[in-house]
């Protein structure tokens, strides 16, 4: 192998040829040596004047008619063997053919001149391919049909040359293919070899290997002839092989010394290469979305459970020691004796977590019993090998993701060869490991072989890991590796384990292996007795796939493109990176030091220190032999490897990583105040901070109007206040409470900056899962981009609005994330909806609640806050948990009831002789609600009812006897709760509930809401009966419970848990709008019910509305003709109020042009005009630039949602894609026929069931053969 990989005769190559390529390359590089081929047989079929002026030597002729004459041979022999199995299905089937009578061959004489007419065509190929190579170049180069050949291939489909960096590729392949044809020619000259001279001496293999010439020798006569760079020698004449490697070395030159054209654009912090383009704060996105998935991975290969990787042992990075210079076979850091008290904590862990757990010894380990008996079988390993060939694919997919954050987070990038012969410990022969500790800190090591020969150096390169991948790492080679290594070694009966991380098998096979395994077969053909004694069953081989630079490129492909949304590779990357580093990072090292070597150009010492002089040696020297440390290993120096730490540390804080040292005891990060003033300095962190300012500023310049039009149509005006608050919130006003009730547009306050900023991103914390769905639906549906948080996957990169449940938000992961955007000041504002449920929170009832308003509070960002609910009475225990200055709070309060709602309230009496009191009310409140819900439904087709409960039990009850779902807290997974809104939504139309369907849900058509038994609380009141007429029709409230009279009803304990307001308003003594006005928003009402507001049955009692109304409120719904004509005068009165807004905004406002977003009016009034507009008036003038304005801008917001809709298809599909392909390599190892009948398959060896029903299948071929499904 060196000798085929020389260059020149007279210089031994450096290394060994390596042949060894991935299936798609093998195919490229072949297809270069086809598309030769093709040319020459092409151009022989021109006349003589069109073709290159290439002229085949006699040799090169005759081989080449061979090779034509095979080809066809084969194509004949190809086309017979097809009209022959045509015959064969004709007779089958009893159908005949007048030329069916030509030909009397079989298939197995086809089929044997098939495999004769290849090997006929290799063979002529490959000794044609020989000849152009052995072509002596004469008076011209292109006399060689090789090189004229190859410059056909240099042309361009328009007529152009290849550029150097396109051309010296196909050079690459064609030098690489004619040196594997030059050994595979070797080896079949020598093998042929052998065979004369066993039969002339009647000798064996071994002893005929003694006589002629061997292969080495006749590689080497091959490689002086034709297969070098022309020597010294003055007989020598170059060949084509001379003129590839140095015009192959020339166009290297030519790429490396001349400038190449510009292919990095930025636009802000986004960057453009080709056809890719993202921003950083997407790229880091990228980088921390395959950690978590790592993660997640890495916590289903240790079998931590629900925990996650939360329940593994704890690295403590201060006692993790690496001898660095300890060379010994096999050391690794995992076996250095001061790491013993950490490292055995982790002895055994998986098989302690596997032995634990009931269902993971089912789905690992056989049964002796059961499964001995079914397959009759012994089994020889504890190890069921479906499961262990799904976990080596898991273990697979880590690798994946490690690759990819050791290659593009710890540092510049390597190269895909480089950082696959990472190894964890030392090897006999691959050498030293890569892998080591340095400082707390993992790294990894490569040594640079670029331009070895011309320097004689090989470059020592470092690259160390954050926290998190380190940690990954570790984990990985200290628990997982040595259960697999175990599980594949009794499984594959292998003793060798492989040192890489990236290894192609991870345990293989020896020579004592099989040596052993021969012996165990020998014996056990002797021990045999019974010849029907059952055979030890095969072991299907564990099928692990190559690792190479293709596969490494393949994998940041899919990754990048389902997590990114475009396609990087590695050299993309390198190209990426190299700009990123050039733009943001750009590390200073002491301008002084111009290298290792410690000498200037003219090998003068100017750069060494004082001390090192004295001790008579240069600072290079004292670096590389003198005291060195036991951290500093065996090659490069302290020096360099303090440069490549900086250099790894600046990419760690460029992608935010090491940001999680204080989340976990014993992981330690970087977060120090010393780096935290090193980070201030560096350069993205004041572009990100520059770039948020100015995305703020724009902001507040939006025309806000404009902007809703685009959201909801042209017609769309902002709810009574609405513009006032988003107003203050695009201003950067903070604090900001709104109190508005409930369908009066809270949701827009943070939807209409979302929607105008720019790569910000906006912050929702909502208190329940149904909210949160709510929410995402209506931003979808307005074209804003949204994602629901989610522990494992995170959310999507393009996201303008991230939406999180409370708890959810002082969790590991998303406090994580929370910092990640502080530090590329990508938070533009924190919400929290229905945040006076703050106020709920308690140490036994949701502690997240109450502790979120100081959480937030640490962001130091805009903060808003958003309810219906809110009392007066309640604003200073509010503002003390928000972490709020009272003096600072931007309040806007709005009325809490709604004119379209009724208020009622309906008594009940249970059986007064029932023994449980208690029960027979609550079943009388149960009778009446179920009547009023059936009643209601069936006089009315359209609108929805919500019947809430106060308890669990009482809501599961009503729901059964009704026949619907039933909507609390724990109704099940996300997807059933979302199976059960839908069902009500769509068909059912009734659904009953607790207080968890109470908040902020926007369905619009709900008419009817019963409350079964007395509410606790006049908030949650508020909040349930506001479901109701959400689209500005009328509703009616219910509420059913016990009459009283003044204290009766109440015992002392039941009115002490009840608002004195929710009891004023069950009395009825007053107008139940004026109880809820005062309660709510502290106002006092003069009278009761207005004339424009649908009245309570108190107000009807006292006889302030007329009798239609008496009779509307007595059957619950009144006659279709009020409810539109009160319809008719809300709508008209809409109209003219949105008519006159439209017409003020239309006066006031101008639209500058060529900003990204429409404006607001300008303060001095200046109007635009362009060319033939001049004549025009301004007014015309400003409404012709402001409707292109909103046309443009609202095609590019279209063309970004498609865009980020497209990605999240992607993404989704991908994540879909990846589940099939697990679940179908699942099914492909197991028993079909068990799947089909029993559901079963995981048992191994021959099928049980399929030996019992052998008649049936045998029953059905013979129908097959006999024809009796033909027709069907």
């Amino acid at each position: 192998m060196f000798e085929i990989n020389r260059r020149e005769v007279s210089v031994q190559a450096k290394r060994p040829f390596e042949p060894r390529m991935e299936a798609d390359s093998w195919a490229r590089y072949k297809s270069v040596m086809c598309k030769i081929i093709w040319v020459i047989y092409r151009t022989k079929q021109r006349p003589q004047e069109e073709r290159p002026p290439y002229a085949m030597t006699s040799t090169q002729t005759r081989y080449w008619k061979g090779f034509t004459k095979a080809c066809r041979q084969y194509q004949a022999t190809r086309e017979y063997q097809a009209t022959l199995a045509a015959k064969e299905d004709r007779e089958e089937w009893g159908v005949s053919s007048a030329s069916d009578s030509v030909g009397s061959s079989t298939s197995e004489d086809i089929n044997k001149q098939i495999k004769e007419s290849q090997g006929s065509c290799r063979g002529m190929c490959l000794r044609f391919i020989i000849a152009m190579l052995d072509h002596s170049l004469g008076d011209h180069q292109y006399d060689s049909v090789l090189i004229s050949t190859l410059a056909v291939m240099g042309v361009r489909d328009d007529g152009g040359w290849q550029n150097a960096l396109d051309y010296t590729p196909v050079l690459s392949a064609v030098i690489k293919v004619a040196r594997i044809v030059v050994l595979y020619h070797v080896y079949t000259e020598r093998q042929a070899e052998i065979r004369t001279i066993m039969e002339e001496k009647g000798i064996n293999e071994a002893d005929a290997r003694q006589f002629g010439t061997s292969m080495f020798a006749r590689t080497r006569q091959y490689i002086h002839t034709f297969m070098t760079r022309t020597g010294k020698e003055a007989d020598e004449s170059p060949s084509p092989m001379d003129w590839m490697l140095e015009t192959r070395t020339y166009g290297m030159k030519i790429r490396f010394t001349t400038t190449a054209g510009g292919v990095i654009d930025w636009i802000g912090d986004q960057v453009i290469f080709r056809r890719i383009r993202f921003t950083m704060a997407e790229l880091s996105g990228f980088m921390h979305a395959v950690l978590q998935e790592a993660r997640n991975i890495m916590a289903e290969l240790t079998m931590c459970g629900s925990e996650g990787i939360h329940a593994l042992p704890v690295i403590v990075w201060d006692d993790v020691y690496d001898d660095n210079s300890n060379d010994a076979v096999g050391y690794t850091f995992i076996k250095d004796d001061r790491n013993t008290p950490w490292v055995e904590k982790g002895e055994g862990y998986i098989k302690r977590q596997l032995v634990q757990c009931k269902q993971r010894r089912k789905a690992w380990l056989h049964r002796p019993d059961a499964d001995n008996q079914q397959t009759s079988q012994p089994a020889r390993h504890p190890y069921r090998e479906k499961t262990a060939r799904e976990y080596g694919r898991l273990l697979d997919r880590f690798r994946e993701k490690l690759l990819i954050l050791m290659h593009m987070v710890s540092g510049q990038p390597a190269r895909a060869t480089e950082i696959l012969t990472v190894r964890m410990e030392n090897t006999a022969n691959a050498g030293a490991r890569n892998i080591f500790v340095s400082h707390g800190q993992m790294c990894f090591v490569t040594a640079y072989h670029k331009n070895f020969q011309q320097s004689d150096q090989v470059k020592i390169i470092h690259r160390f890991m954050p926290p998190e991948v380190g940690e990954l790492l570790v984990w990985y080679v200290w628990l997982v590796l040595p259960f697999w290594q175990n599980v594949q070694g009794i499984i594959k009966r292998s003793t060798f384990r492989s040192a890489y991380i990236w290894a192609d098998e991870i345990t293989s096979r020896n020579a004592i292996d099989q040596a052993v395994d021969q012996d165990m077969r020998f014996s056990s053909q002797q021990d045999i007795q019974d010849p029907e004694r059952p055979t030890e069953p095969t072991m299907q081989p564990f099928r692990e796939a190559k690792w190479s630079s293709d596969r490494v490129r393949r994998i940041i492909q899919q990754h990048s493109e389902r997590l990114l949304g475009c396609k990087l590779s590695t050299s993309s990357w390198r190209q990426i990176a190299i700009a990123i580093s050039n733009r943001y990072l750009g590390t200073k090292h002491d301008p002084s030091y111009s290298g290792e070597n410690g000498e200037d150009e003219d090998g003068i010492d100017d750069v060494s220190d004082a001390r090192d002089l004295q001790a008579t040696h240069t600072s290079h020297v004292a670096g590389m032999i003198y005291a060195r440390e036991m951290q500093q290993g065996l090659g490069g120096t302290a020096i360099m490897r303090e440069k490549f730490r900086e250099v790894s540390r600046e990419w760690h804080q460029f992608f935010d990583f090491g940001q999680e040292g204080t989340s976990r005891d014993g992981v330690q990060g970087e977060v120090t105040a010393a780096t935290q003033q090193r980070r201030q300095r560096n350069k993205f962190e004041s572009s990100r901070q520059s770039v948020r300012l100015r995305r703020l500023e724009a902001l507040r310049q939006v025309d806000i109007s404009a902007m809703l039009e685009c959201i909801k149509g042209k017609a769309a005006t902002f709810r009574p206040g609405q513009r006032k608050v988003v107003g203050a919130i695009v201003r950067g006003e903070s604090p900001v409470v709104q109190i508005t009730p409930t369908g009066g547009g809270k949701s827009m306050s943070f939807m209409l900056p979302a929607y105008c900023s720019q790569q910000g991103r906006t912050i929702v914390i909502v208190p329940l899962v149904a909210l949160q769905e709510d929410i995402h639906g209506e931003c979808i549906k307005h074209g804003i981009e949204a994602s629901i948080w989610n522990s494992k996957t995170g959310v999507h990169q393009g996201s303008r609005i991230i939406l999180v449940i409370t708890e959810a938000v002082f969790t590991a992961a998303f406090q994580h994330f929370i910092q990640r955007l502080q530090n590329q000041f990508a938070i533009d504002r924190v919400v929290v909806d229905e945040c006076h449920t703050i106020l709920d929170g308690s140490d036994t009832f949701r502690p997240a609640l109450r502790d979120v308003g100081r959480e937030i509070a640490l962001w130091g960002v805009q903060r808003v806050f958003l309810t219906a609910t809110l009392r007066p009475t309640e604003e200073k225990e509010f503002y003390t948990r928000a972490h709020i200055n009272a003096k600072s709070v931007v309040m806007f309060r709005g009325q809490t009831t709604r004119r379209n709602i009724r208020y009622r309230v309906v008594f009940v009496e249970g059986e007064k002789n029932a023994s449980d009191k208690y029960s027979a009310q609550q079943e009388a409140e149960d009778e009446k609600a179920m009547e009023m819900a059936r009643d209601w439904i069936k006089e009315n087709k359209e609108g929805r009812v919500i019947i809430y409960a106060s308890t669990v039990p009482r809501t599961k009850e009503l729901a059964k006897v009704l026949g619907v779902d039933a909507y609390y807290s724990k109704a099940g997974s996300r997807e059933e709760k979302r199976r059960r809104m839908q069902s009500w939504m769509t068909t059912k139309r009734l659904i009953v509930a607790t207080n968890a369907l109470g908040l902020g849900i926007n369905v619009s058509d709900v008419r009817f809401v019963i409350h079964v038994g007395l509410p606790y609380q006049v908030r949650a009141f508020a909040q349930e009966s506001g479901r109701l007429g959400r689209d500005g029709r009328q509703g009616t409230s219910i509420i059913i419970c016990k009459a009283m009279k003044g204290q009766q009803g109440f015992t002392q304990e039941a009115q002490s848990v009840r608002d004195e307001e929710m009891v004023e308003y069950i009395r009825g003594t007053r107008c139940r709008r004026f109880v809820l006005d005062k309660a709510m928003d502290g106002r006092i009402r003069e009278g009761g019910c207005q004339d424009d507001e649908e009245m309570c049955d108190v107000c009807i009692r006292g006889g302030h509305v007329q009798e239609s109304s008496v009779m509307a409120i007595r059957h619950i719904i009144g006659p279709e003709s009020i409810t539109n004509e009160a319809t008719d005068e809300e709508r008209n009165a809409t109209d003219h109020d949105r008519e006159h807004k439209r017409r003020r905004i239309e006066e006031n406002r101008a639209i500058q042009v060529g900003g990204a977003l429409p404006r607001a009016p300008s303060p001095d009034g200046e109007g635009w005009t362009f060319g033939d507009d001049e004549e025009k008036a301004p007014e015309e003038q400003v409404a012709e630039v402001q409707e292109t304005s909103m046309e443009i801008y609202m095609q590019e917001r279209d063309q970004e949602f498609a865009i980020w809709k497209e990605s999240e298809r992607i993404r989704d599909n991908t994540l879909l894609t990846e589940i099939f392909e697990r679940q179908l390599a699942s099914w492909s190892e197991g028993c079909i026929y068990c799947r089909m009948t029993s559901g079963e398959d995981d048992h191994e060896g021959s099928c049980p069931l399929e030996a019992n029903d052998k008649g049936v299948f045998e029953g059905i071929e013979r129908g097959v053969k006999q024809g009796g499904f033909r027709g069907n």
